[in-house]
């Protein structure tokens, strides 16, 4: 009887197809859950910005209040970022000069939209806290956000007066 003390090439080749299926399948739902992860922070990151400028703008009096749709107070992520938003998913700085919050008022209530960008370009593009929905987040963030705040004007949704524009 031979002693063996080993494995045979079959065997070894065996076993590295099973690993080579394996990884076929598990890579691609890794990375897709890796996707999904990346865009629920991005709307998280929007409801937090969101919130910042709520509280910063109910309990500041001095900051100027919208009167209309048209005219509105913008509160960039430079005005209003306490160190929360140091990276993004990415691990990259978010723009601050083009991530902002705009508020306007409709009828007698106060609307707040979001505009998150990262250094890239992708996020979120100015949306209602209502529209921040974690489970459609994919629908949610833009691969390239098209809104823009110029010092005065958000992408002609409405303009702030100078006292309006917080940068």
């Amino acid at each position: 009887m031979k002693n063996r003390k080993g494995f045979t090439l079959v065997e070894l080749l065996a076993a590295m197809v099973i690993l080579g299926l394996i990884m076929g399948i598990a890579i691609p739902n890794i990375m897709g859950v890796i996707k999904s992860n990346k865009e629920k922070t991005y709307v998280a990151d929007a409801k937090k910005l969101l919130s910042v400028a709520e509280y910063k703008f109910r309990g500041d009096s001095k900051i100027t209040r919208p009167s209309s749709t048209s005219n509105c107070t913008v509160m960039s992520l430079n005005y209003l970022d306490n160190g929360e938003f140091e990276k993004d998913p990415n691990g990259k700085a978010y723009n601050k000069d083009k991530s902002f919050v705009t508020i306007t008022k409709e009828g007698s209530t106060y609307v707040f939209y979001v505009t998150l960008v990262d250094s890239k370009g992708k996020g979120v593009e100015y949306k209602k806290l209502e529209e921040l929905d974690d489970n459609k987040a994919s629908s949610v963030i833009s691969e390239r956000v098209n809104i823009n705040f110029d010092g005065s004007n958000v992408s002609g949704k409405c303009t702030c007066s100078p006292s309006g524009c917080y940068k």
